[in-house]
């Protein structure tokens, strides 16, 4: 019995196989979700910079864009609370310097708001998901949930897209979002129950719901649990960012009837 060592051999060994291209898994993500999920729940996870550099690009551009108007809408809130609180005399007899409102807040500032919290709201969601998958006996990872959660929230991502198109058509920002839009400005931005509802209604729209769609797909495909179980999970996912997303207006009233 002899053994022989050959080089050549070795190196002819086939190579790993590699995933799709990642253009493909943009392009699947769309038209095949669960086999784009699927893949990146399998591939390399550099593959979640992909949705993520998506998403702060639009969201930086969002706040470039709209931040001209959004000035220009809280120069005209002050100019109306200072006519509704000063006389007509006093109203007239402002300096020009005391009608420019506000002082514009820095872009930077815009984009830090924008872009700060993203990945922590990341993080705490395949946080959330990755807790109530191991409770119902799920076999997912924090990793591979983080990955496939992060390419499902593409929808939002073309959402923010199509509100950039608005804002540079319209020369307007975007007020009232979701099925908030249905309500009045004054309901919007009042506290109590018109504002908790303004709040769960604006986090409510079609590319909101399709986002839930895929990131229930997204914790089917890690976590390779039944339906039913997918089902529950994401309901009781779902009520509790509602409640997070109306939670300051919540926190608003009861502060209010306090006081």
């Amino acid at each position: 019995m002899s053994f022989s060592f050959d080089p050549a051999a070795a190196t002819a060994l086939p190579a790993a196989p590699r995933g799709p291209h990642p253009f493909t898994l943009l392009w699947w993500i769309w038209v095949r979700p669960r086999m784009a999920l699927t893949a990146v729940r399998d591939g390399r996870r550099w593959l979640l910079l992909i949705p993520l550099l998506v998403i702060l690009s639009l969201l930086a551009l969002r706040v470039v864009v709209e931040a001209p108007y959004v000035t220009e809408l809280r120069r005209q809130a002050s100019i109306e609370q200072m006519r509704q609180t000063l006389s007509p005399q006093e109203f007239e007899n402002l300096p020009p310097e005391a009608l420019q409102g506000p002082t514009a807040q820095p872009i930077s500032l815009g984009l830090l708001a924008a872009l700060g919290p993203l990945l922590l709201v990341w993080g705490v969601r395949a946080g959330i998901l990755h807790l109530l998958g191991l409770a119902f006996g799920g076999q997912n990872t924090y990793g591979s949930l983080f990955s496939t959660a992060a390419w499902a929230s593409l929808p939002l991502a073309l959402r923010t897209l199509l509100q950039i198109i608005f804002i540079a058509g319209t020369r307007s920002p975007v007020v009232g979002s979701g099925l908030a839009g249905l309500m009045t400005p004054a309901e919007q931005i009042i506290s109590g129950p018109a504002g908790f509802a303004a709040g769960l209604l604006s986090t409510v729209d079609l590319f909101s719901l399709w986002y839930v769609i895929l990131l229930g797909m997204a914790m089917w495909v890690s976590g390779r649990l039944s339906r039913n179980k997918v089902l529950i999970i994401m309901s009781i996912y779902v009520v509790l960012s509602l409640l997070l997303g109306a939670a300051p207006s919540l926190l608003m009233g009861a502060l209010s009837r306090g006081f």
